[in-house]
């Protein structure tokens, strides 16, 4: 049968699972939340499962973790491959969270000359991505924007195509709230007790994670992309 999708994340998209011996296709894959097995001696065995068979799948927070060390920890970026500082440095001996952390410092900066509207699409890109991994299941989720920001207004398309109902905006910034987005009232951040919470920032993730979590948003009520750990640096919350 040929495959007609225009493009490998349409394909992927397409599928309930991915059997591939591409660590490209493989990454793709179990970022969009497809389950997948890597056939042959690639690094993205890490984070991918076994076998087909679903009592071999990983959990969905040990495989985030696993993506997060593999993307941010294992892989280096092209540009500091022969940099001899870069090398030095981690002749040093450093730990897996602080190359997560450099890796992260140093993609922040690549970042910054783009501005803000490279940081939206950015996080537009993920935040649609990470919504089409959340949908288990059939029923129609209520679901609050953390970010009023330039790509909040974007995002709001993919709700609908992903069973998500806006209920509400949430942002820090007071000249914001009391404003409208597709008919909701930005507000400040506040705890509801039937909502889940989507960050909608990558430069502020962490905080932005933090202050839900003293709200007291549990881990399966915040959609964000995984934060600064690694598997050997891995702290439960209290």
């Amino acid at each position: 049968m040929r495959d007609t999708s225009k493009s490998a994340t349409d394909f992927i998209l397409r599928c309930d699972a991915v059997v591939t011996i591409s660590s490209g296709l493989a990454l793709e894959a179990m970022l969009l939340g497809r389950r997948c097995v890597v056939v042959g001696d690639s690094p993205f065995r890490i984070a991918a499962d076994r076998t087909l068979d679903p009592g071999d799948s990983a959990g969905d927070e040990e495989r985030l973790l696993a993506l997060n060390f593999l993307v941010f920890g294992y892989i280096v970026p092209c540009a500091l491959m022969f940099d001899p500082a870069y090398s030095r440095w981690r002749l040093t001996g450093p730990s897996e969270l602080e190359i997560v952390r450099g890796h992260q410092r140093w993609y922040a900066n690549r970042m910054a000359p783009f501005g803000e509207d490279f940081e939206a699409d950015l996080t537009l890109t993920t935040g649609a991505k990470l919504l089409e991994a959340s949908v288990p299941g059939t029923e129609r989720r209520r679901l609050v924007l953390f970010g009023a920001g330039r790509m909040a207004p974007a995002l709001l398309g993919s709700l609908g195509r992903h069973r998500f109902e806006l209920v509400g905006v949430f942002d820090n910034d007071p000249a914001k709230c009391g404003a409208r987005v597709a008919d909701v009232t930005i507000g400040p951040p506040s705890y509801r007790d039937d909502v889940e919470v989507l960050v909608c920032s990558l430069s502020h993730r962490d905080e932005m994670v933090r202050q839900l979590q003293a709200l007291g948003y549990g881990e399966a009520r915040r959609l964000a992309l995984p934060g600064t750990g690694s598997p050997s640096d891995r702290r439960r919350e209290a």
